[in-house]
């Protein structure tokens, strides 16, 4: 999900744009886990998807749950997405 930030009634609201992509998904490597570990989060899922598909995102919505996009990686044409389901 792409986050855009209103102001109403002087709170900031954040409100999220979904974009379907179709992506390949995979478990998270061990060295993977283990650099995660240094921040204090555990990346739950690798998704790769078209660069071009990506635009500064911040969410992932995979089967009704949120992730949180903790890093990403390209690999060309195509982006690698590590999430979590807590932010960093």
């Amino acid at each position: 999900g792409q986050a855009t930030e209103t102001v109403t009634n002087g709170e900031p609201i954040r409100t999220y744009t979904w974009t379907t992509v179709y992506a390949d998904k995979r478990s998270v490597k061990r060295s993977e886990r283990a650099s995660f570990q240094n921040i204090g989060v555990k990346p739950e899922l690798v998704f790769t998807i078209r660069a071009c598909e990506f635009s500064d995102h911040e969410k992932v919505r995979y089967n009704g749950k949120d992730y949180f996009i903790q890093s990403t990686y390209e690999m060309g044409d195509l982006l690698e997405l590590t999430v979590t389901t807590t932010v960093a």
